[in-house]
């Protein structure tokens, strides 16, 4: 299954659910998600190359950064940001 197939089957209740302050983790048979609201750019970054590795893909879906690792069929959306260029701009910018 690809990324946007993922990504359209999930329920409307999780996709009503996306909020900024929030990552959102998808993994095969569980979605959960956490609190980021203190959480600076930098933290963020740290945290999706924690979970995913340094070579994970991204990309844009409903205006929401989501990442993804296909070796490990995990998925993050992280509804802050638009974009990882966005994610990284902001650390650039401090």
């Amino acid at each position: 299954m690809t990324i946007q197939e993922r990504l359209d089957q999930l329920p409307v209740k999780i996709t009503r659910a996306l909020q900024p302050s929030f990552i959102f983790i998808i993994k095969e048979s569980i979605i959960q998600h956490f609190p980021i609201r203190e959480w600076s750019a930098p933290k963020i970054l740290l945290e999706l190359n924690q979970r995913l590795g340094p070579n994970f893909e991204s990309k844009t879906w409903k205006n929401q950064l989501v990442c993804w690792n296909q070796s490990q069929n995990l998925l993050l959306i992280i509804p802050k940001y638009t974009s990882l260029q966005q994610l990284k701009s902001e650390i650039d910018s401090h």
